[in-house]
């Protein structure tokens, strides 16, 4: 019930409040104003010293202004039977921000639209939500004005591409150095019509079929995006989709996924000559990599744990085979050689054959990988072409030097000896898995010294024809 001040006022039913000092009320309650205003004075509850779990009042006092009207919308039964309005209380704030002026005409106007059939607190909660609407097209305005295709294709490597795998550092990598994209990078994407994607795109997967895949799925998915975050109105890329794959048809593009570029075998001794002529940790491992035909992962974790260099034998535990079987690779000369001088240049102790940065983890497979990449621009400002797969036109890969290994062997070794290339001994060399468990079995078993003299031989084949200065005699102990 509300606390009456002043007998003239309440005689007049309005301005009760005025000739009071309301800051300083301290007296809990509610005091009416008139015209349904009132001033509604509490103190603060503390938790009890004495008594836990117990509030008792505190020193602080809170004085704020509340509108007490029935709402000519909101409807409940009446004591009689009959519908009423329901009783509600809008706030307005506190006494400290909003004067007693200030709040009669705060209230006059919430007044004015119960008589019209207005319910303030309805009417307070519509105009809030239109004033976030309004916030929230500004703010996508601004959002939209400043977010470039790069920015948006960064924004959405950073929230969903795990940067931490050699796929994720190549997704963002692909995309920026693609010459087809260099023109739309800086533009907004919702700029980009889909036609001028349709050009670029097919032009991509003309030139470099597997990479252009890659990046037409990533900027669907880059699209998908910003559509859901409403940055966009359209998805072009999702459009183009059936055209793209009838320009692949259509120029008898072969698109695979897992497409490894390989260099022609031809060429492998002349990329193993100047891979000795570089420095750095990718250079070895590489070759060892393109030695053992093994994969760049296989490679790269290899620990001294597994090398027999007696016996002169590599076995790489099934936990770390993709097949998950344990697999015996044979070492060429050339192998051992280079995994005697990686042991004498290493720290006492290091379990890995190519430790990273850190001694107690391996080199990552990117390692490599970045190398290739870096001999493949070198060599394109010198001849135009660079170390490139001779079908598709696109940079080699570390796991596509087991493509060149099964190509030479399938061809050059296989004329020469077929007795001794033989389909299945290529495969037991490649770790493929066979399908029949008898025959696989005895595949391990029985071609041990099948698969070292072809890798051996595959060894010979790629020692560089010239003489060339090998890193492996310089010692470069670390410090």
């Amino acid at each position: 019930m509300a606390t009456k001040l002043k007998k003239s006022a309440r005689r007049r039913g309005l301005h009760w409040l005025d000739g009071i000092d309301l800051g300083k009320l301290r007296t809990p309650g509610v005091y009416a104003d008139g015209n349904n205003l009132f001033l509604r004075v509490v103190r603060d509850r503390v938790p009890d010293k004495k008594v836990p779990g117990k509030l008792v009042p505190g020193k602080a006092i809170f004085r704020s202004w509340t509108f007490r009207y029935s709402s000519p919308v909101h409807r409940v039964m009446g004591p009689k039977g009959l519908l009423i309005g329901k009783r509600r209380d809008a706030g307005i704030g506190p006494l400290s921000k909003i004067s007693l002026g200030v709040a009669r005409q705060i209230a006059q106007r919430w007044h004015d639209q119960v008589a019209l059939g207005i319910d303030p607190i309805d009417a307070k909660e519509s105009a809030r939500r239109a004033d976030v609407q309004t916030l929230q097209a500004e703010k996508q305005k601004r959002l939209q004005a400043a977010m470039t295709l790069l920015k948006a294709a960064r924004a959405y490597h950073e929230k969903f591409v795990d940067a931490s795998t050699a796929d994720g550092r190549s997704w963002m990598r692909e995309i920026e150095s693609a010459k087809e994209l260099q023109e739309v990078l800086d533009r907004l994407p919702g700029e980009i019509l889909a036609s001028e994607w349709l050009k670029r795109l097919s032009a991509m997967r003309k030139r470099v079929p597997t990479v252009g895949l890659r990046v037409g799925q990533r900027l669907n998915s880059i699209y998908a995006d910003l559509l859901d975050d409403e940055l966009v109105k359209s998805n072009p890329i999702a459009g183009i989709k059936p055209k793209l794959v009838k320009v692949a048809k259509k120029d008898k593009v072969k698109v695979r996924s897992d497409h490894h570029a390989s260099l022609p075998y031809g060429q492998v001794s002349a990329f193993v000559a100047a891979l000795r002529a570089r420095e750095g940790a990718g250079v070895r491992p590489l070759e060892f990599l393109i030695l053992t035909a093994a994969r760049a992962n296989e490679a790269a974790g290899a620990q001294w744990s597994e090398v027999d260099l007696d016996k002169k034998t590599w076995t790489i535990p099934d936990d770390r085979m993709k097949g998950r079987e344990e697999h015996l690779v044979p070492l060429s000369d050339r192998a051992v050689q280079i995994l005697k001088v990686q042991r004498r240049d290493q720290p006492i102790g290091g379990n890995f054959v190519f430790p990273g940065r850190n001694p107690k983890k391996p080199i990552s497979n990117d390692t490599m990988g970045h190398l290739l990449e870096k001999m493949h621009d070198e060599k394109l400002k010198v001849d135009g072409v660079g170390w490139i797969d001779a079908k598709t036109k696109e940079r080699a890969t570390t796991h596509g030097f087991r493509s060149s290994f099964s190509d030479w062997a399938g061809e050059i070794a296989q004329r020469a000896r077929p007795e001794l290339a033989r389909r299945d001994v290529i495969d037991a060399c490649l770790a493929h898995q066979e399908a029949n468990q008898v025959k696989r079995a005895y595949s391990r078993s029985k071609f041990d010294d099948e698969r070292r003299e072809l890798l051996q031989w595959w060894s010979t084949y790629i020692e560089p024809k010239t003489a060339t200065v090998t890193k492996l005699q310089k010692k470069t102990a670390r410090k």
